[in-house]
This record gives C-alpha cells, structure tokens and sequence, in this order.
C-alpha cells in the first residue's frame, strides 16, 4: 500500500520476489539486471497524499484527506479498495470501505467521503473522542488483470496525526495548512470549526468557502445554493455543518484551481431578538494542483527482446563458467588431473579462456561442432569451450596432446 515526489515506500505485494538474502548471488544479479529492462519499459508514480497534522474537538466532525495516484499505464477492473490504520504504518485496521469493515470504536462514526474512481479515499469521524487523538494511515489497492490477475497495495508513510481536545468557550475554525493533488483528480479541503457552548444556533451554521485571499472572492455557500462558475459541477459539501465539519470536496482538479482556500462560518440564534457570527480561517490551506505525471515511453520490443537475450546469454555463460570451474577444481583437488608439471611453479599455471557465440548467426565456433539440436527460430544457441591446455598425464613416459572441453546449450525466450 510512485513522481516525484519522495518516494512513499510502502508495504508492496505484487512483486513476488523472495528476501534479497534468500537469492544466490549470481541470481539476484540476474534479477536485478531483467528487473531494470522490464523496469524501464513502464512508468511508476504511485503516491499518496495526507496533510500532516489536524485537530479537532470533541463532538465535532473531522474529515481526513486522502488523494492517491497509480501509473496510467494500469486499468484497475474496479474501483480501488481504501483502507485506513491508526497509531502506526503497521497499525491496527479501523476502516476498510470494500469490505464493510468498521473497528468497534468507530463503529457508526466513520464514512467515506472520497470517491475511490476520482483517487480520493477521504473519510470523515464525526462525534470526535480525545480518545481518536492518533496517527491515521490511509491505504489504498489496485486490482488489473494483464495475462494474469495482479494487485499492488500502497500506503501514507507519515500519515496525519489528528489531535482532539475538549470543546472551548471560543470561535475557531481548524484547516491543514497545504494540500495538493493532480489534474483530474479530486481533493477535500477540511475544515473543522467550534463556537461558544451557551450558543443554541437556530439552524444549521452556514459554510461559505474563498479564494486567493482573506478578504478573496466567494466560490461557494452551500445554504443559497451558490457556486463560482469555474468550480460549477465540481464542488460539493462532503462535512456535516450540524457536526461542526464544514469541508468541501473539488472533483476533476484543474492546475487553475491551485490557490489559497478559506472556510467562514456563520451562525445564528436567538437571544431576546436575532443575533449571528461570522468568523473565518486564517491563513487558510494552499492547495497545489499539478499535471498528471507522464508515464515514461515504452521501449521498442525490438529493444526489449534484445536486452533480454542479451541478459540470458551472459547469465547462462556465467553460470556455465562457475559450474565447470568449480568441477574442475574440485577435479584437480582429488588427483584426477593434475595440473602442475615438475619444476613448474604453481603460480604458472596457463590461462583457462572461454568464448560464447550465437549459432543463429553464423553457426558454431569452427573448431568444434554442435551436438544435432533441430534448428528453432525461439532458441538461442550458444557454445562455451574451455581448453585445458595443461592436461599432463600422471606417467611421464607418456605426454598426451591438450585437451578440449565444449559444452553447449539451447535457452528458450
């Protein structure tokens, strides 16, 4: 559970490589070389977005935002799973929308605000406890089938640490200072607030929301009905004004829409005649609005076949080589072929060489002949000969002349 920003490492499951420590050295270069051209024929931009830090007060409403993206390149066969933990990157599981899943402490208190389809998995805790003063962790799966079914999970490392406090005597309003997003996508922009406890407002409080600046031009009044003709159809109230919760959410982000949000509030009531309020945050939260990472261009499949047999042709000729030199040496050590003559210093020992060679293009080293392989158009032959040019009897009467050892190989890819 990518682009870039840092990267947002996170517990993946697709890979289905084992631990780095379970692979034999020669295989796990090998892995690492086909891993790189494979690698390098898609684009990677998961990522998660969370505000670092909100607050909230007891018996309010809070929404946690939470945007994510995946590479373009992969077409989920339903909408993503979003899943939400506290206290920890591995803590316990509090909310899972795909599957129903509430944890018995927010039982009734937890909602998905977000639209998984837009990359938004957003939830909102209404009738706040101190005791929800935690780290929340959003989380979200992707399901496609290419050949075969696959999934990769990703998840916030940071998170958001959500702080609760009793409810005050004071009019306030709570927004994360940024937040961001990318073209397409959509955001929630939280907005939390508290007023006195000897108010009994008469209504709903109302929630208005601006731009560019404290005193900037309105975008939306949830009560009349209004919205600014560039957000029309892409904004709506996803906070409960009743829970004190007073968020918006912005679908289908445009880089325009990049600036600078606040939230005001206004309540009334009723006091030997009508009275109202009206306050507002600040300085608001900056919200940043950037294309889609472009996935990086395909290789041509020419290129990709070739760096592939390539990579088989030198994993093959350096796992042939290991396996004879070390039956060689283990030859030597027994006394079956000995390799040091007499008076000649071990340290003289001729030079062993090997040579690889592709029999679809050309044929076989001349100097031997492969073994009667029918010629395939998928195989890729390849011969390794290692001469022993020390091969000495263990009579000295008699001298044999050197020896060749040739082995080949088919390697279908």
């Amino acid at each position: 559970m990518p682009a870039s920003p840092a990267p947002q490492l996170q517990d993946s499951s697709s890979h289905g490589l084992p631990p780095h420590d379970m692979v034999p050295p020669l295989e796990a270069s090998s892995l690492l070389l086909l891993g790189g051209l494979l690698h390098a024929a898609a684009g990677s931009s998961y990522n998660i977005s969370q505000p670092p830090s909100l607050s909230g007060l007891v018996g309010q409403s809070v929404t946690l935002p939470c945007s994510f993206t995946f590479p373009a390149e992969i077409k989920p066969v339903r909408a993503p799973d979003i899943y939400w933990r506290r206290q920890s990157f591995h803590g316990e599981f509090i909310y899972n929308h795909t599957e129903g899943f509430t944890h018995a402490s927010y039982r009734g208190r937890i909602s998905l605000v977000g639209d998984p389809q837009q990359q938004s998995g957003s939830i909102q805790i209404r009738d706040l406890k101190v005791s929800d003063t935690s780290t929340y962790f959003c989380r979200f799966t992707v399901r496609w089938y290419s050949n075969a079914w696959k999934s990769e999970y990703w998840q916030s490392i940071p998170g958001t640490q959500l702080t609760v406090q009793a409810a005050g005597s004071s009019y306030n309003i709570s927004q994360p200072p940024s937040l961001s997003g990318l073209v397409g996508q959509s955001v929630t922009l939280p907005c939390s607030f508290t007023f006195p406890a000897e108010i009994k407002p008469i209504r709903a409080p109302d929630i208005y929301w601006r731009r560019q600046s404290f005193h900037g031009e309105f975008i939306y009044n949830h009560t009349e009905g209004f919205t600014h003709a560039s957000y029309r159809g892409r904004i709506s109230l996803v906070g409960d004004p009743q829970q004190q919760s007073g968020s918006i959410q912005i679908r289908d982000l445009k880089v325009s829409d990049t600036n600078m949000y606040f939230c005001c509030i206004r309540v009334q009531w009723y006091n030997n005649g009508r009275e109202s309020e009206c306050w507002q945050s600040n300085p608001g939260t900056r919200l940043t609005v950037q294309e889609q990472p472009t996935p990086e261009p395909g290789m041509p499949m020419a290129a990709i076949v070739g760096g592939l047999v390539g990579a088989a042709l030198l994993i093959l000729a350096l796992g042939l080589t290991a396996f004879f030199l070390t039956r060689r040496k283990g030859s030597r050590q027994n006394g079956a072929c000995r390799s040091k003559e007499p008076g000649r210093p071990e340290a003289e020992k001729p030079t062993v060489y090997e040579e690889v060679r592709e029999g679809g293009f050309g044929g076989p080293l001349a100097a031997s002949n492969p073994p009667a392989v029918p010629h395939k158009q998928d195989l890729v032959y390849a011969a390794l000969t290692l001469s022993e040019v020390d091969a000495v009897s263990k009579k000295p009467a008699v001298q044999e002349a050197p020896g060749t050892e040739t082995v080949y190989s088919a390697l279908r890819v």
